[in-house]
């Protein structure tokens, strides 16, 4: 190769390395960057000009820009409503267990979300922490009617104490006076026995004695209420009953009066027919009618009465049926009895919410009674 030659292929080779440095300069600017705009660190989008917003990752590690694109520390809340930790210095997220402003916090090792509530961690122990704030709870703390103990120190669960279960209820029905058990309801609360199980039998042991005999007090009440709305029931069946009786009665006296007041109008009207046969006949014949004309007139003001009588009977025969149909349309009075039951003051205080409904001539009145009772195992 000659010096021409030679001199030819290094500038071609120099072209060529100029473009593959400028290509490496263009995909190192192509990438999004975390760059320092007065003092202040500032994510910029691939390219470097548009700013970034929300959760970006580099180079394994995931930060939170604000809505200015400025890199967001300490505890922050996630476009998803959750909450992170970015290290204070860093801004990188955070993992883990960590201690933030003085108390310490449990952030999901995988998304980086902060945890609430009873947790297992990695290392096997229970922690709780706060289901509003997420920070670590120490010492003794009830959950769901249960009593859990934390290390005052570590946080980790030492020691649960499980209170047996306690305000269990069941329905109950009263139907003794008024036969219709469905329509009275009651709760009843079941008794404890010395071995923690449930029983519906008034247990008076030792262990849960108080507990039993404020459950006994409170079911005798309840089952009073529902007694009595059971006898109410009963008085207004009876009485739409009766009243149904005798209007049932009414309507057939109507009926057979309206029969009767007929069959006086069809003996009128055969006795009407004859005289005027007889008057006819008689004047055929130039008899004296006077005798026959007299009856005819008799008759006729027999007739009139009848039919009277009937129109007035029929009246009274059709509103006694309207009566009676209304009643039945509108169906029997009654007495219902339904209820809530309502547990607070971590479920030791039973509050039970009755609700007796009065149907009379087809419209309701509504009665609330409220008892209340604390029912607690100690």
């Amino acid at each position: 190769m000659n010096k021409k030659s030679k001199i030819l292929v290094s500038g071609i080779l120099l072209g060529l390395l100029l473009v593959l440095a400028s290509r490496n300069v263009q995909a190192a600017t192509a990438s999004p960057s975390i760059k320092k705009v007065n003092n202040v660190c500032v994510g910029f989008a691939a390219g470097g000009g548009t700013r970034l917003v929300g959760q970006y990752e580099f180079s394994g590690s995931w930060y939170q820009f604000s809505k200015n694109g400025d890199v967001e520390y300490g505890q922050q809340k996630g476009a998803n409503g959750n909450w992170y930790l970015f290290n204070r210095s860093s801004g990188k997220m955070m993992y883990g267990q960590q201690k933030d402003a003085g108390h310490w916090y449990l952030f999901n090792r995988k998304s980086g979300i902060m945890t609430y509530g009873l947790v297992k961690d990695t290392n096997g122990k229970n922690y709780y922490f706060n289901p509003t704030s997420g920070v670590m709870m120490y010492g003794k703390q009830s959950l769901n009617g249960n009593d859990y103990y934390f290390s005052s120190t570590s946080g980790a669960l030492e020691k649960t104490v499980v209170l047996p279960k306690y305000n269990w209820h069941y329905d109950a029905t009263e139907g003794a006076d008024s036969g219709h058990a469905s329509d009275v309801h009651f709760p009843q609360f079941i008794y404890l026995t010395s071995k923690k199980a449930g029983t519906r039998t008034y247990s008076s042991n030792d262990v849960y004695y108080a507990y039993n005999d404020t459950a006994f007090n409170f079911n005798v009440q309840l089952q009073a209420d529902a007694k009595s709305a059971d006898y109410a029931n009963e008085q207004a069946r009876l009485a739409w009953s009766n009243t149904q009786n005798k209007e049932t009665l009414a309507v057939a006296n109507a009926k057979a009066k309206v029969t009767a007041d007929q069959t006086k109008i069809n003996e009128a009207t055969a006795l009407v027919h004859q005289a005027n046969v007889d008057v006819t006949a008689d004047e055929q014949h130039n008899l004296d009618i006077t005798s026959d004309a007299k009856l005819l007139s008799q008759y006729q003001s027999a007739l009139t009465s009848a039919q009277n009588t009937y129109n007035t009977g029929n009246i009274a025969y059709q509103k006694s049926v309207s009566s009676l149909n209304t009643l039945n349309n509108q169906g029997t009075d009654y007495v219902h009895l339904s209820y809530t039951v309502t547990l607070t003051n971590s479920n030791k205080t039973a509050t039970v919410k009755f609700v007796e409904t009065t149907r009379k001539n087809g419209s309701n009145t509504v009665k609330n009674i409220s008892r209340s009772v604390t029912l607690y195992v100690k």
